[in-house]
């Protein structure tokens, strides 16, 4: 709890201090061109922008839900359903999370458009459905009958998608991540609120409204659908080449994924947070800091064998005893190290104590002092100023002196990894320093190794989301092959989007390292509530052609239904001045199609090539 205050206090303090800046620099507009930027403000603008972009993009996305489901359905009512549902959903969980204490932060602030895509897929899904049951009973049932047809006829399909989903969530738990955690809780927390909101809301309302409504009959089948059911049908080889080829490419793909450790990156070139961290990062010699610490021994060590010669001559307490552990050799080490760091492209500014010893040379006929002229200078030095200029690049009484650098993030591409390896190497081999001695740190290796650990924790967890949706599809169609039959194109459909953001570029960095996990959990979705509606058609005794027609006209009309309302509605992310916010709509709109397409094709056509294999034998 005290921790949780103080960080709050000085989170305040922050913002505090960064409007105090920022109204400096609006004081003095007319007579100057003043740039901000650092660190703290780039987390600061973080939660800024994505703050105005859920209150600006969520009422736009919200308005475009509205046009697109009326346009579907040409009911009011099938309008008012999935948007009610979606908002009393998101006051839920933002109520539960409040109570429980649970931060929202700028990674899990993405959980209202998901939740957004999980209501509106449960909502049509159960109106598609109600839909086709009022067409072919609406003299024969009565309302509270048709509604009760209509829930149970859908509950397995949408508590095995609840499931599914919760569980593709539930892996961004394994992270070591802080704001990944929180948003896989947030998540967990959404779909269960979500699942029980739809199937008591809809329920509820759904018997309260008159039953016979003018225009309530299915539209006809969209022609992307149809297409789609004849090309699987017609074409399942074709298919099915197709996809394996699409898999080559896929895994090529991959291998380009690069991590998205460049904050300046984060921001569009029109906003001031970008121009200020463009003009820092080529005139000031770079944006985020870059620290090299190197371990001496420390003062105590040094004190006994260098302090006594000096303390013979004291006549009175020497206010600085530990500029006797300064050596020329620690400066040296300094500067060489120092050196070859400047010769590095992507390292702007780089200061150390070698600084000032270099500017000391210019008084002593620009040759390096020595140890009693170091001694001798360091002594001189007011206390204030010793503070402000020694104190932060040297600790003698823990042995360790440091370099601060700042990388340049607008320059060319490049690797941290190699950067640091680069250093090391050359203090082990030129200096002769041991690995213990050298150590690179600063918030680019900090940022970019949570960024490592959060991969690497995904691709651990990877395996276990794959294994538990098998065995929701195990469970679901009681059959190995089946449950292998369902899972494949939702893999490939994910592995698709990791390759779409190798080939083009898009980095992964802590927004969009969730979409895999969300690719699958809705690609999974669509897979099950098409299996089940096949099933449905197969014991009725139709063929497996015949099945996949009919289930492409029916669920296939609601996935498409869901799918292109999320991608219009999703789209609109693109405008956002925030680049995450903006590769998180991009690609949440392309897992859409993805997992349609996949569902729609490479599905019923493993299913078509299984059942010619078998001879019509296959149950699903």
């Amino acid at each position: 709890v005290e921790i949780g205050e103080l960080t709050g206090r000085a989170r305040l303090q922050e913002q505090a201090t960064i409007a105090a800046v920022r109204r400096v620099r609006e004081h003095y507009a007319d007579e100057a061109t003043i740039y901000v930027g650092g660190v703290p403000l780039i987390t600061s603008d973080m939660v800024a922008f994505v703050k105005r972009d859920m209150a600006i993009f969520g009422a736009i996305i919200l308005v475009l839900f509205v046009v697109v489901l009326y346009l579907f359905f040409r009911q009011i009512r099938w309008v008012l359903f999935p948007i009610g549902t979606t908002a009393v959903t998101v006051l839920l969980t933002a109520g539960v999370l409040a109570a429980i204490g649970q931060p929202i932060t700028a990674v899990s602030a993405n959980f209202v458009p998901l939740l957004a895509i999980i209501c509106i897929s449960f909502t049509v899904h159960l109106i598609t459905r109600y839909r086709e049951l009022y067409s072919e009973y609406r003299d024969h049932v009565k309302k509270c009958q048709l509604a009760y047809e209509t829930m149970t006829s859908k509950l397995a399909p949408s508590v095995y998608t609840a499931l599914t989903t919760g569980v593709a969530f539930a892996s961004l738990l394994t992270a070591d991540i802080v704001p990944v955690v929180d948003f896989g809780l947030t998540m967990c927390i959404g779909i269960v609120i979500a699942f029980i909101t739809t199937y008591s809301f809809f329920a509820s309302v759904l018997v309260l409204l008159p039953k016979n409504v003018a225009n309530d009959e299915p539209r006809a089948t969209p022609r992307l659908t149809t297409a789609l059911a004849r090309i699987s049908t017609e074409y399942p080889g074709r298919v099915l080449i197709g996809s394996v080829v699409i898999a080559g490419l896929t895994f090529v793909g991959i291998q380009q994924l690069d991590l998205g450790n460049r904050l300046v990156k984060y921001f569009r070139g029109d906003t001031e947070i970008r121009q200020g961290l463009n003009f820092i990062d080529t005139r000031l010699g770079g944006t985020v800091p870059l620290d090299v610490i190197v371990q001496f021994e420390p003062f105590e060590a040094e004190a006994e064998e260098e302090g006594d010669v000096f303390d013979d001559f004291a006549s009175e307490p020497d206010p600085f005893p530990e500029r006797y552990w300064f050596t020329p050799e620690k400066i040296r080490v300094l500067d060489q190290l120092q050196a070859h760091m400047a010769s590095s492209p992507y390292i702007g500014k780089e200061v150390s104590l070698a600084n000032l010893e270099r500017i000391a040379r210019a008084f002593n006929d620009g040759e390096a002092l020595n140890y009693v002229k170091l001694t001798a200078v360091l002594g001189l030095v007011p206390p204030d100023v010793r503070a402000d200029l020694i104190r932060p690049y040297a600790s003698p009484e823990t042995g360790q002196m440091r370099i601060s650098a700042r990388l340049r993030e607008t320059g060319p591409a490049y690797d941290l990894n190699e950067i640091i390896a680069s250093i090391e190497t050359y203090a082990r081999d030129e200096l002769a320093l041991t690995d213990d001695e050298v150590r690179v740190t600063g918030v680019a290796v900090l940022f970019n190794d949570m960024l490592e650990q959060l991969v690497a924790s995904q691709m651990s967890t990877l395996a276990f989301v794959i294994l538990a949706t098998f065995i929701m599809f195990l469970i679901l169609m009681r059959s190995f092959t089946l449950a292998l039959v369902g899972l494949l194109p939702n893999l490939l459909a994910a592995g698709v989007i990791l390759a779409f953001m190798g080939f083009t570029g898009i980095p992964l960095d802590v927004i969009t390292m969730t979409i895999a996990a969300i690719v699958i959990g809705i690609g999974v979705d669509d897979a099950i509530h098409y299996l089940h509606r096949l099933r449905d058609e197969i014991d009725a005794g139709r063929s497996m052609v015949e099945a996949v027609r009919n289930a492409h006209s029916s669920i296939g009309r609601a996935m498409y239904f869901t799918s292109l309302t999320v991608i219009i509605g999703f789209s609109v992310l693109a405008f956002s001045r925030f680049v995450p916010t903006v590769y998180f709509g991009l690609l949440a709109a392309l897992a859409m199609v993805l997992a349609l397409a996949s569902n729609l094709t490479v599905l019923p056509a493993l299913l078509i090539k299984l059942s010619q294999r078998r001879g019509e034998k296959v149950h699903v």
